[in-house]
């Protein structure tokens, strides 16, 4: 006990002495050995388990690794593992030895080379590593170091060292940092053979195998000592690659997969994940007993469950891999998934496998943001991702062997999460740059300690140069830890670039080998070989009596660097000799007057088999030619026929390229700054920049001139379209202007405010962290005085936020992926004040604070309201301290649907809108509770289109209101009789609705104007509210058409249409081709459903409170002769209601044309 406590001062006391930067070194390879075996410096030295190694949780390490004399973990042999006499390097290791697991023989928790591939365990001096002897002694075995240093303690954590250094000749061995046996430099290399964790080998069987606990392996590739080395023994503050499984889709209380649902194994890792269309599925709902997976993976009674025929999706919040993830696909309606990333499918599996559980890993490579399940009914269960390491430099800008980079390049890296500083090397030796280091940069550290990531090198690139580069991240105090980061490259710009638009004309051409063979790429293949088919080339005519020409026209005039030619080479070639030998070469620059380019050599005869690469390269000198024509004075053989394979002409860039914003570009943020890739050779550029397009096409808009590849435009108008050309400027220069084309973009018609896209759900901690009540500050506040960061909040009713992270809202958006809730008790019963405020700097979200600027002159909030909120709050903001009221109804605040709110900003008299700082948004008034959402808040130029618009009542079919009684309110004769005892009730909300209790329902007698066919347009709505207490289970239908027959049969028939409550508790569209049910079904609350289609087009549509929810192809909705039903599917025999509803339901309307979405809101926001 003592010796551990005077270890364990000294430790103390170096560490607390470390308060100056510690040397740097390159870390080579480092096993955390926190859960997985992988190299945490992404150095590609990840460890294969043997023998089954364990991890557990230890009392003082965490998560480390534990082995028992059999199990180990062996790393293949890499050059940068091995060691010379005259090199440096530091391998540390923490061990605690425990000898009931191992006593006897040797015992080395780590070390390289002992044993060889195959079970060879002959022994080489130069291998190193740490041991207990077989007397149970510290043992060493590296370099010129050997034999037992002293007891080896048991049940203690141990910290070891081998430090060499090479230039010096000196090696030593540190047990807790003291230095117990030393020696000279020595051979540690071993070629071949592998390093092993746990024993000295080997890959067929244990070997000297070590008992008890290992955590935190490292080589580095320099010889550490002092605070660099007494850093060594505290964990790097780093993230390795987390694989994570959700394996618990079965947790009690997490019914149905929502968007706040969070699988417990993503505690910590700062993803959060979206579940859209998916619900929990017991394998025995149906009676047919559990699945037997035949796998011996979780196998638990119920998983997740798709139950659509349109998609469900797991959202991540960041991009990952998605290694595997089982699917048991149903025969009938099996559902295909794939990956996506921004949109775009990565990866995808076919709908082929049913009846069976399949393990899909095509995603295992691809970084995805979502997965997507589209079908019908399947189960997914145990999905395995995998996060990325985030200690090193990552996503290169340039890309890792990008090519045609700009000269003046602008090196860009994603940081280390921990990274403090950063060391940038450049070069164009893979190797010089590679081996590189702070100590010893070799001519290629740009620059060390960086606080950026990004970096602009003083340099021009050299043309067609490939460069390597690299970049180290270096962590704070105290340990300062290099994370070795990943050699990349790229290519500077060629010389010369291939001419795209070219046209050929010929003296004469044989049948079928016409010119255009010779530019349009025929015959080549990937690497530019050519093949000796002569169908791809072209040959002149025989006896043609005129001189043979072949003539290239460009699409403009280009300044010509170099022409590439593929001679004629058909498989006879080295008899014919069809190919042009002496050339006359001309150009022009208007096709009329003519140059003969001087130094032409000889065209070199073609060898006439495949695989042939061009072998005749003429230089142009830079000359200005818009058409180049040759002239055979000779050939290669006796004939007087000529003949090429394929020609290629590169030009040296003289105008403006590469746009940015992009030609064509739409959304463009008014406050501009244009920027292109320069002429190689400009000195100035000429700027002209117009929404009159005719004035920059002939260039009476006045040019600004500028000496950089970019122009600040200031800001524009919204809305508009603007038309810009850049024409580079060289009076040195031939010709002195290369003017530029034209380009146009149209600027964005808002200016977003807060799109509520940003905010995540991150720690405080993390410096990505971006919640979104950090932002606009609320009655509740948040952090603690003592744990910053801390606001007391304002002192009012509200709350901005969920209660879990990411805290914004997932499903209810206007558009985009996220929304703001706003939750508001102006009851003050919470001690707070009796209205809810929260207030955001104008500033901090970067949206400027001129809001006069671009043709401003409104401010849009969108905002969804809950049916549940109180009424008789009063809505309003204040901008810069006064107070807008909202001029609408107090009762929108009750309508779950998306709706603006237009402030005219110039009639806040007295404001100075080009100074705005604050905006608070608040209710108060009528001291109830609720909660709004809130998107897209945003400046116009204008008000916006509202949201809704009144659909054509003149093509209602049937409409039935229960104002009083069951009629039809058209007049038409669809009246309805009631079966059971439904009855007409005022909702508190709706005024007189119709409620049903399970066994009644409404029958209407079929009609030809309720049957519709698939060529056919018409549309169904229904506002619904499920019973809260009593929901019942199984089907239930609101409405139905055709479900059931007149005398009771429930025969089924696929033609019926309706909207239903499924047996999953979601609402449910079953129409045309529709079929969905998505979308969770909470009780006491109103919905409005609505179904469209538009037989001509071939679409249907499903809507709840006027959101799209599902697509689909139009189909027959033609039931003649079966009654329309509403609370129930049927019947008409009394005693026989089938699929019937409990709740109450109200505003049935059936119209003969397919309604718009705006006209579906209006319908959605109907008292």
């Amino acid at each position: 006990m003592c010796k551990k406590l005077t270890h364990w001062a000294c430790f103390a006391l170096v560490l607390a002495l470390l308060g100056g930067k510690t040397a740097t070194a390159d870390l080579i390879a480092h096993w955390p050995l926190d859960g997985n075996y992988l190299d945490a410096t992404g150095n590609g030295h990840d460890g294969t388990p043997l023998d089954d190694p364990k991890f557990v949780v230890d009392g003082e390490k965490g998560l480390v690794l534990e082995v028992d004399g059999n199990a180990r973990v062996m790393v293949e042999d890499a050059p940068d593992l091995n060691f010379t006499a005259s090199e440096s390097l530091t391998m540390t290791v923490w061990v605690l030895y425990d000898p009931s697991l191992a006593s006897s023989g040797w015992r080395s928790p780590c070390g390289k080379g002992r044993t060889a591939p195959g079970g060879d365990t002959s022994y080489l001096d130069t291998m190193y590593g740490f041991f207990v002897s077989p007397g149970n002694e510290w043992a060493s075995n590296m370099g010129s170091l050997g034999g037992g240093v002293g007891p080896a303690v048991a049940d203690e954590w141990h910290h070891f060292a081998f430090v060499q250094d090479g230039g010096r000749n000196e090696n030593f061995y540190y047990i807790n940092l003291e230095v117990v046996q030393s020696g000279g430099a020595a051979d540690c290399s071993t070629p071949g053979r592998p390093l092993f964790i746990g024993a000295s080998g080997s890959d067929t069987s244990p070997f000297e195998g070590f008992g008890g606990r290992i955590s935190d392996v490292r080589i580095y590739n320099e010889a550490l000592a002092g605070d660099a080395l007494a850093a060594t023994t505290l964990p790097l503050a780093r993230q390795t690659e987390i694989i994570v499984t959700f394996s618990d889709l079965d947790q009690a209380g997490e019914v149905p997969v929502a968007g706040d649902y969070q699988p417990s194994e993503l505690a910590g890792t700062g993803i959060t994940t979206t579940w859209t269309g998916m619900q929990q599925f017991n394998d025995d709902i149906a009676g047919e007993g559990l699945r037997d997976h035949t796998v011996t993976w979780d196998q638990a009674v119920t998983s997740v469950y798709v139950y659509t025929e349109n998609e469900g999706s797991i959202g991540f919040s960041t991009e990952v891999e998605v290694s595997s993830i089982w699917i048991f696909q149903d025969s009938w309606a099996a559902t295909a998934v794939a990956g996506y990333s921004g949109g775009q499918e990565i990866w995808s599996v076919p709908a082929d496998h049913p009846e069976q559980w399949v393990e899909i890993t095509a995603g295992a490579g691809h970084k995805i943001d979502s997965i997507v399940a589209v079908g019908g009914y399947s189960r997914i269960d145990d999905i395995t991702i995998k996060i990325p390491a985030t200690h090193a430099a990552t996503d290169p800008s340039p890309a890792d062997g990008a090519e045609d980079v700009r000269r003046d390049v602008v090196l860009g890296w994603k940081p280390g999460k921990h990274a403090d500083t950063h060391n940038v090397y450049l070069g164009t030796s893979a190797s010089t740059v590679n081996s590189a280091s702070a100590d010893n940069p070799q001519g290629v550290l740009l620059i060390e300690g960086h606080t950026s990531n990004s970096y602009a090198p003083d340099l021009i690139l050299d043309l067609g140069q490939t460069y390597f580069w690299r970049v180290d991240e270096v962590n704070a105090a105290q340990d300062y830890t290099v994370h070795r980061g990943k050699v990349w490259s790229f290519t500077a710009e060629p010389v010369g670039y291939p001419i795209a638009d070219v046209t050929a004309t010929a003296s004469s051409s044989s049948a079928g080998q016409g010119p255009e063979n010779t530019v349009n790429g025929s015959g080549l293949d990937a690497d530019d070989l050519h093949s000796n088919e002569s169908d791809s080339m072209w040959r002149s005519e025989f006896g043609d009596a005129q001189a043979t020409w072949i003539e290239y026209q460009f699409d403009r005039i280009y300044k010509l660097h170099e022409m590439w030619v593929w001679n004629y080479n058909v498989e006879l070639e080295n008899i014919v000799g069809f190919g042009f030998n002496d050339v006359t070469v001309e150009y022009s620059t208007d096709g009329t007057n003519w140059t003969q380019l001087a130094g032409v050599p000889q065209f070199a005869r073609a060898p006439g088999a495949d695989g042939y690469a061009h072998d005749t390269t003429v230089d142009f000198g830079g000359v200005l030619a818009k058409s180049v024509k040759l002239t055979a004075n000779s050939n290669h053989g006796p004939f007087d026929q000529y003949g090429l394979s394929e020609v290629r002409f590169f030009y040296i860039p003289g105008w403006a390229r590469e746009p940015d914003p992009q030609d064509g570009a739409t959304g463009i943020h008014p406050d501009l700054t244009l920027n292109w890739r320069p002429g190689r050779e400009a000195a100035t550029h000429d700027v002209y920049l117009s929404t009159d397009e005719q004035g920059v096409i002939d260039g009476a808009v006045a040019p600004a001139t500028v000496t950089e590849a970019g122009y600040d435009a200031g800001t524009l108008e919204l809305g508009e379209t603007y038309y810009w050309r850049v024409d580079e400027v060289n009076p040195a220069g031939t010709p002195t202007v290369w003017q530029g084309d034209i380009w146009d973009f149209t600027t964005a018609d808002h200016i977003v405010v807060d799109n509520f896209e940003s905010y995540n759900g991150l720690e405080p901690s993390d410096p990505a962290s971006n919640r979104v009540f950090l932002m606009w500050k609320d009655g509740l506040g948040y952090g603690t005085q003592d744990s910053p960061p801390y606001s007391a909040g304002n002192g009012t009713g509200s709350i901005i936020g969920h209660s879990t992270a990411p805290f914004v809202e997932e499903q209810i958006v206007h558009d985009g992926r996220q929304s703001m809730p706003y939750f508001y008790n102006n009851s003050g019963s919470t001690g707070k004040a009796n209205y809810s405020e929260v207030a955001v700097d104008i500033s901090a979200l970067g949206v400027g604070t001129d809001w006069t600027r671009a043709g401003v002159k409104t401010l849009t909030l969108h905002f969804y309201g809950d049916a549940a909120n109180s009424t008789g709050e009063q809505m309003y903001v204040k901008i810069n301290g006064v107070e807008v009221p909202y001029n609408g109804a107090s009762s929108d605040l009750t309508h779950g649907i998306w709706q603006p709110w237009d402030i005219d900003l110039s009639s806040l008299a007295g404001m100075d809108l080009q100074n705005v700082t604050e905006l608070i948004i608040g209710f108060k008034g009528g001291g109830g509770s609720g909660v709004v959402y809130f998107d897209n808040i945003r400046l116009n130029p204008a008000t916006e289109t509202p949201d809704s618009q009144a659909p054509d009542d003149t093509a209602l079919v049937a409409h039935w209101d229960f104002e009083g009684d069951f009629t039809d309110a058209t007049g038409k004769g669809h009246d309805g009789l009631a079966f059971g005892d439904p009855a007409i009730i005022n909702d508190p909300l709706r005024g007189q609705v119709l409620e049903v209790d399970g066994d009644d329902r409404i029958g209407v007698s079929d009609a030809a104007d309720l049957n519709y066919g698939a060529n056919e347009s018409m549309t169904i709505t229904a506002w619904a509210n499920l019973d809260l207490a009593d929901p019942l289970s199984g089907w239930r239908a609101i409405v139905a058409k055709g479900r059931t027959e007149l005398g009771g049969s429930t025969a089924y028939v696929d033609t019926f249409y309706g909207f239903y409550v499924s047996p999953g508790g979601n609402w449910h569209a079953n129409a045309g081709d529709v079929w969905d049910d998505s979308q969770p079904a909470a009780g006491g609350q109103w919905y409005h459903l609505a179904f469209v289609q538009n037989g001509p087009a071939d679409a249907g549509y499903f809507y709840i409170d006027g959101e799209l929810i599902a697509t689909a192809g139009a189909g027959s909705c033609d039931t003649t002769g079966r009654p329309f039903f509403i609370g129930a599917a049927g019947t008409d025999v009394d005693v026989a209601v089938f699929e019937s509803f409990k709740g109450r339901i109200d505003d049935v309307r059936i119209y003969s044309y397919a309604l718009s979405q705006l006209e579906i809101q209006h319908l959605g926001l109907a008292k």
